[in-house]
């Protein structure tokens, strides 16, 4: 049985999955394919993994800047958890990725590596043209870039059901959206 834990505690919440506010709206974009947690949260605080795995991908994204791709098990089946938008250690929050040279946000974790839940590995950070201030834009699939298109599920309300019921894995009948285009780059959000 694998162990479960929000990133951040309720109170950080600022946008829930699947919800279409009024930003949104006006960039012309779908509902929220994640969870943001930034609420009093400074750019470079420590996010702790919510599940034991293996990082799995560290991607640069125009929307959604720096990404890392851990793994995690549910009810024998491995799921994949999306950390976005992620600060940079070389050149901080505001990092451009490639356009500044800059080819992985993590100095002392890669591909490969095994992380805890509660582990602190990757700094809030604010990356990416579909970020608006540093925070922790976070997605759960059953495929490893589910993050950047494809089906993605509520991690909000997948942890809630881990930490309430154990651990069972997302349904056909989970919460999901569709793919939608960021109307500033054109790539899948």
């Amino acid at each position: 049985m694998s162990n479960w834990q929000y990133p951040f505690d309720d109170k950080y919440l600022r946008e829930h999955f699947g919800k279409l506010s009024e930003n949104r709206k006006k960039l012309g974009l779908g509902p929220h394919r994640g969870t943001d947690w930034s609420n009093g949260l400074k750019p470079g605080a420590l996010i702790p993994a919510v599940t034991d795995g293996t990082i799995k991908l560290i991607q640069y994204s125009e929307c959604l800047g720096w990404v890392v791709v851990q793994d995690g098990k549910a009810d024998g089946k491995t799921l994949y958890v999306g950390y976005c938008h992620l600060f940079c250690s070389t050149h901080g929050a505001e990092c451009k990725g490639p356009a500044v040279g800059c080819k992985t946000p993590l100095r002392n974790a890669k591909v490969g590596d095994k992380v805890t839940a509660g582990q602190k590995f990757i700094r809030l950070g604010n990356s990416g043209k579909c970020s608006s201030g540093a925070h922790l834009h976070a997605t759960l699939s059953n495929t490893l870039k589910g993050v950047f298109a494809g089906t993605v599920y509520d991690l909000h309300a997948f942890i809630t059901k881990q930490l309430q019921k154990g651990v069972t894995a997302p349904t056909k009948t989970a919460k999901k959206t569709e793919v939608k285009k960021c109307p500033t780059c054109g790539k899948a959000e």
